[in-house]
């Protein structure tokens, strides 16, 4: 008898034990927790996403046609996953190519890890599916207008189409057409005029002067709330720098050094910039971005009423700039007073709101409607396809054009395209010097001081 009580408690707490069990892990399910500890969070959405996902309003469905032993499937259910978590309007459907190959047909997948999406009569089709592609699919297929930026030409200005490591520009436009705007080349000589669908214009560092013609109608365009990016070079061109001093911006043919923000055994005129301003979306979000032979920003008096000047990007204290001679680098580039060096910190870049007649004064750096926009940076080079996945530059690109083209939904910090094992690791002096000093000096110190005292305990006992 008493076995046979023992036996029936032992079968109630197997029976409670699997009650708490099964209430444990329906709370989880509805309830879940997820703590990413890899060091670039390669599994949480980016906050760009996550942007991108809120403002979807449409029923969208995801079809991904995949092999059994496909390497990529654990990815891709673990995106959706979590893109399903965060958006329910956004549902998966995973299916096996070999078993459904009528589906595969209707939907054109030929390939493993085919991923069509779909909203409506909209569709966008591609393989090789990574979390910034997919963003852009929704996007594609959500939104029921389409935006074209226009890249001028005609002034030797880096080409979007130039898939050169040093000097081209196209990754520029893939990033670009990604966000969903369309890429085009603009150019205004002659009677050629500035298409009235341009959401934005882009300038991508010029080397040969703006004709009278061209700054009229590029006035004009700003004037009646159009916007513009400038990346102009220091001393590139003194016809831009002309124009641009219509809106209380002057960038002298100066270029600045750095010494504490320098990347580590790098010259000082390649630095971080440090200081971002906080008001503005365009800068809050985005890692520190990496400019190299850029000059200073000198933000003129408010003579012009009718112009809005907000600082986004500065440089530290530790900066100085250096005057150039014609476009030839100077060989030292150290701090010279007797050169006419002048000590930082210096603006390089910054955001304008040209208000249209019968505007009230902007307020803010937030969207302007009424008023036309310029953002200007004092290098171009931090865009090209050797800088631009560096540091917070890609970041600082985009969400320029999606400022100045009025999405404001699109500006974040976007998914990291780094390759494990193969990260690229950003080290300034100042940084570099920190840990010298604490693992060589500091760190050694305290361990020969405590060694001695223990020494010397020892001996006096």
């Amino acid at each position: 008898m008493t076995a046979l009580k023992n036996y029936g408690l032992l079968l109630l707490n197997v029976l409670g034990v699997v009650a708490l069990f099964s209430i444990g892990q329906a709370i989880s399910y509805r309830h879940n927790l997820r703590l990413d500890l890899t060091p670039g969070k390669f599994f949480t959405l980016s906050p760009h996403s996550l942007r991108i996902l809120d403002d979807v309003k449409k029923d969208v469905k995801i079809l991904a046609f995949l092999g059994r032993e496909d390497a990529r499937n654990n990815y891709l259910r673990d995106l959706s996953w979590r893109i399903e978590e965060r958006q329910p309007h956004i549902k998966t459907r995973f299916v096996d190519l070999n078993r459904n190959p009528a589906l595969a047909r209707a939907y054109r997948a030929d390939s493993y890890g085919s991923v069509i999406v779909e909203c409506g009569a909209r569709r966008k089709s591609f393989s090789n599916a990574r979390e910034e592609i997919l963003m852009a699919a929704i996007l594609q297929v959500t939104r029921d207008y389409e935006k074209y930026v226009y890249v001028l030409s005609g002034h030797g200005e880096g080409d979007t189409n130039d898939a050169d490591r040093h000097k081209g520009y196209s990754t520029v436009r893939n990033v670009l057409e990604q966000e969903f705007y369309h890429v085009k080349p603009l150019s205004l000589f002659g009677p050629q005029q500035i298409p009235p669908d341009a959401a934005t214009i882009v300038v991508l560092g010029p080397r040969r002067d703006l004709l009278p013609d061209e700054a009229s109608k590029l006035d004009g365009y700003l004037r009646s709330g159009g916007s513009m990016l400038v990346l102009l070079n220091p001393g590139a061109s003194p016809s831009w720098a002309a124009f641009l001093r219509r809106y209380r911006v002057d960038l002298p043919a100066q270029m600045i050094g750095e010494s504490d923000n320098q990347l580590s055994a790098g010259e000082p005129i390649t630095s971080r910039i440090p200081e971002k301003a906080r008001e503005s979306s365009v800068t809050s979000t985005s890692d520190d971005p990496l400019f190299s032979l850029f000059g200073p920003i000198d933000i003129q008096p408010g003579d012009n009423e009718d112009v809005d000047v907000l600082p986004l990007l500065s440089t530290s204290k530790s900066s100085w700039a250096i005057p150039l001679g014609g476009r030839e680098l100077p060989e030292n580039l150290e701090f010279d007073a007797k050169r006419g060096d002048r000590r930082g910190p210096f603006v390089v870049g910054v955001s304008l709101a040209v208000r249209v007649a019968g505007n009230e004064p902007a307020k803010e750096d937030q969207a302007v409607r009424k008023a036309g926009r310029i953002i200007v940076y004092s290098d171009a080079d931090f865009a090209n396809n050797e800088f631009i996945e560096m540091l917070g530059n890609r970041d600082l690109v985009v969400n320029s054009v999606n400022w100045l083209a009025l999405e404001d939904t699109l500006i974040g910090v976007r998914p990291e395209r780094r390759i494990a094992g193969k990260e690229q690791f950003f080290l300034s002096s100042r940084q570099n010097y920190t840990l010298f000093m604490l693992g060589v000096v500091i760190l050694p110190a305290i361990f020969v001081i405590l060694g001695s005292l223990v020494f010397v305990q020892r001996r006096m006992s």
